[in-house]
């Protein structure tokens, strides 16, 4: 969202904490301040993405879209290796397409794109090749190899968004139908995707150890907190202690309004959610004869796309082409089943199961169908194809058949050979893991807990305190009081809001006020999480985004979100920057608020 200054863009609510992340590495603080996160792969990611792009968020996000154009390649792969080169290409055209379409769309309604500092599309990406991997696997069983590398994939995509956790174990459920497999083989593979997991995390979960965290806890405790946050169970459960938690990340998501006089229970609660899921998996695809531009496909065409429909009506031609859409996407399901046999099941399982993960967290629809929606448009144009190759053949041009029909290969027993040709891809496995920790080695501490009179003093020296028009007595005297502070770290995502502006939601310091105000994001060594500054003046001159402050305050409870009265923020990056607190007040703790 951009700052209302000078309009750059800067990220908000769950993109914010996962850039705060990384922003904690880059001053020295390690990965979301040392602390646990079960999803900090993406801040990982973000952290190097940094180092390289630098602190233009604007520019930060191109970069992620050029590097998540991967996409549309891995969908050109998994179609491949499913159907044929033709659903590769048609595929990964289609799903490049949408990323550009997402990309403009995300101004009007909540999707998911490659420009947004969210889990949802690199999620995508990771199931994605999670699923080609597992096919070439299943394909060759004797590749031991590639089934490491399933339990890998899976693993570093869990990193990313603990909703795919179902996944594995459903495919290894699952697996005797797929190969054939005896049950000393079945054991063997589902060590071996172990193996794969375990040796991918294992340097990250020793620099988790070595913060006092418990290792692998992300396999398990995101499902506690899900269970504890959405079902109001309070048992004596094993995660990570609240003082190395992340808290105040995100808004937790209570039971949404799904329920109704019919449905007051929990099941019924969840197969409302898994029916809402499937059916807004379906919702892109096309609703009209009308080729339209995407504001009015979004905006006026189809009712569904509005936040107020519920009605429940999509009209004549809606519900024609819902009929078309089905039977199109059958279709494709008949035509890979023709050229995979029991594979083309694979997807469906893939698709199904992280839906009903969705569904069991209570929510459903929007960007958190993103990760698998996907493979609806796989059989989409699968479908779409054999419609081509029958016209086609009813017109005496036949197309080649570039794939051959799966037959259902044995797993073989383990032996030395095949230990040998899998042991490289164990070493690669474990150096794609090293490169996790070693995000946080280039940095070192950028600041220091440094007493009052200690900071005040350097920018004595620096000529900066005289600015303040505060005197170091005066000062001093004010931080004996029990809510004033001073704070030295890295100013974030500044915002400047005129009176009565903000955002409408009261559980962020960035929530609308009465006073026209100076808003931003601090972290530092001074407490776990970030905090929030607020000052009351006019637009600032500069920027303040990623700069060394030092922020003067009063400690404010008065709203649901706490942050830092501040009466100076100062800038100490390059040749300083005093911004003062206007109209000024006494310094005495609490500070009153300016009047409208």
């Amino acid at each position: 969202m951009p700052d209302t200054a000078n309009n750059p863009i800067y990220p908000y609510s769950d993109g914010a904490t996962f850039d705060q992340g990384a922003q904690f590495a880059l001053i020295g603080q390690g990965i979301f301040n040392s602390r646990y996160f079960e999803r900090s792969l993406y801040s990982i990611f973000l952290t190097y993405l940094h180092m390289r792009v630098g602190q233009d968020f604007t520019n930060l996000m191109t970069a992620q879209a050029a590097i998540f154009a991967v996409f549309p390649a891995v969908i050109y792969l998994l179609g491949k290796e499913l159907h044929s080169r033709a659903l590769g290409v048609s595929a990964g055209m289609l799903l490049a397409m949408r990323g550009m379409n997402a990309i403009i769309a995300a101004r009007w309604i909540d999707t998911a794109s490659p420009k947004m500092a969210l889990t949802d599309f690199p999620a995508a990406i990771g199931v994605a090749v999670f699923l080609f991997v597992l096919v070439k696997w299943l394909k060759s069983p004797s590749r031991f190899g590639l089934l490491l590398w399933v339990g890998a994939v899976f693993a570093l995509t869990l990193m990313v968004r603990s909703n795919v956790l179902t996944l594995l174990p459903a495919v290894f459920v699952c697996l005797p139908f797929f190969i054939k497999v005896r049950w000393r083989q079945f054991v063997l593979a589902g060590l071996l995707l172990l193996v794969g997991m375990v040796t991918v995390t294992l340097p990250w979960e020793i620099r988790n150890q070595s913060k006092g965290i418990p290792m692998y806890s992300s396999y398990y405790s995101r499902l506690i907190m899900i269970f504890r946050s959405r079902y109001n169970l309070d048992a004596e459960t094993s995660i990570p202690p609240r003082e190395a938690a992340v808290t105040g990340l995100a808004r937790q998501r209570v039971r949404e309004g799904t329920t109704d006089i019919a449905c007051d229970s929990i099941p019924c609660d969840i197969a409302n959610h898994f029916l809402h899921n499937v059916a807004t998996s379906f919702t892109s695809l096309p609703s009209s004869f009308v080729f339209d531009d995407l504001w009015n496909t979004i905006k006026a065409d189809t009712p569904y796309w509005k936040s107020d429909w519920r009605e429940g009506s999509v009209g004549t031609v809606g519900a024609v082409f819902i009929i078309l859409n089905l039977a199109l996407i059958s279709l494709g399901v008949g035509s890979v089943w023709g050229r995979s046999r029991v594979l083309t099941l694979m997807p469906i399982l893939i698709f199904a199961a992280y839906l009903f993960t969705n569904s069991i967290a209570l929510t459903s629809g929007g960007r958190y169908v993103a990760p698998v929606d996907w493979i609806v448009y796989l059989f989409f144009m699968a479908g779409g194809l054999q419609l081509v190759a029958w016209l086609m053949g009813t017109s005496g041009i036949l197309p080649e058949s570039e794939a051959v029909s799966y037959e259902r290969a044995v797993l073989p027993s383990l032996n030395r050979e095949v230990v040998r040709a899998a042991l490289p891809s164990l070493a690669l496995i474990l150096a794609v893991g090293m490169v996790l920790p070693i995000s946080e080695m280039p940095f070192s501490p950028r600041y220091q807990v440094r007493q009052p009179e200690e900071i005040l003093s350097s920018l004595e020296e620096a000529g900066l305190l005289q600015q303040t028009g505060f005197s170091r007595d005066e000062l001093l005297a004010f931080l004996s009081q029990p809510d004033a502070m001073i704070r030295e770290g890295r100013a974030l995502y500044p915002r400047y809001y005129p009176s009565g502006d903000g955002e409408q939601d009261r559980s962020t310091y960035y929530r609308y006020l009465d006073y026209q105000r100076l808003v931003f994001t601090l972290i530092g060594p001074y407490s776990a999480s970030h905090e929030g500054v607020v000052i009351p003046g006019f637009a600032p001159s500069i920027s303040f985004h990623a700069e060394d402050v030092i922020v003067l305050g009063c400690w404010n409870t008065t709203y649901y979100a706490p942050f830092i009265d501040a009466v100076v923020v100062i800038s100490t990056s390059g040749e300083g920057y005093v911004y003062s607190r206007e109209p000024g007040a006494p310094l005495q703790c609490p500070l009153p608020e300016p009047q409208p």
